[in-house]
């Protein structure tokens, strides 16, 4: 009885400190997708699309591993259980969160293996909408539909944190938002592991886009710079062209131009 109680103490501990040390991630073009933006039919369609891409080309090789990469802070309900569905149709994909809010933490506990960096942040709270129809009738209907899809979700979230919630302490924790970030999202059982993520050399180079505005009756462009590796988020503004006549970014007689442009004196 001793040694199985021993045995079974250092299986534990073994595997608390394994969910504790960042597992090293190599990003390259052909194993991640990533939500960077709000859940919704455009931004989930995008991911979609580049998912059935990489798996129709690459479902042959064995060691094939895709991961899910979130940096959302949520959005549509609907929009997110398509994202499910739609993934794990195509196999079993890990997540490694960033940033995941709202619908994103949802789909975090419906898809494979949990991965969130040290100081990435999960954010759970209840949901929020609106109805309209007759009532008593259709108002009924609609929402007893959505309390029941609402319900499903989070039994699922439960069943993933392995007992250490019910459904009624799970509710208690979002009653007012419930945020985590890193190791204490995984005692509180919404993740697996720690994940140390790094890009390759492809993923360093950046794509460069113009965005060409009137404002005012100027003609504004933009050049922006961004990064393709997705721990690298920020865009980086290139130059700016007011009517051809090129401005940095942070240049005084720029941002005059604006204030003046505003009506605005000493940038104010």
């Amino acid at each position: 009885m001793f040694k199985m109680i021993l045995t079974l103490s250092l299986l534990f501990l073994i595997n608390v400190s394994m969910a504790r040390s960042p597992k090293k991630i190599k990003l390259i073009p052909k194993n991640f997708i990533v939500l960077d933006k709000a859940f919704n039919e455009k931004n989930v369609s995008a991911v979609l699309a580049k998912a059935t891409r990489l798996f129709n080309k690459y479902k042959k090789n064995k060691n094939f591993k895709l991961y899910l990469i979130l940096n959302s802070p949520g959005g549509s309900i609907q929009a997110g259980l398509n994202l499910m569905d739609g993934l794990n149709a195509l196999g079993k994909i890990d997540t490694i969160t960033l940033f995941a809010g709202s619908m994103g933490f949802q789909t975090v506990q419906n898809l494979n293996y949990r991965y969130i960096i040290p100081h990435g942040v999960f954010m759970a709270h209840k949901a929020k909408g609106g109805f309209s129809g007759e009532f008593p009738g259709q108002l009924d209907s609609r929402y007893n539909f959505w309390l029941r899809r609402l319900l499903s979700m989070d039994k699922q979230t439960v069943k993933r944190t392995k007992g250490k919630h019910t459904l009624i302490t799970f509710r208690a924790l979002m009653e007012n938002e419930y945020w985590c970030e890193g190791v204490d999202c995984i005692k509180q059982g919404f993740a697996d592991r720690l994940a140390s993520i790094s890009c390759n050399t492809q993923l360093l180079k950046s794509n460069v886009t113009e965005m060409s505005y009137e404002f005012l009756g100027q003609i504004i462009k933009v050049n922006v710079s961004q990064n393709n590796c997705p721990i690298i988020d920020d865009a980086e503004v290139v130059n700016v062209t007011i009517n051809g006549k090129l401005y940095n970014w942070d240049n005084i007689y720029f941002n005059k131009f604006i204030n003046e442009k505003l009506g605005r004196t000493n940038g104010k």
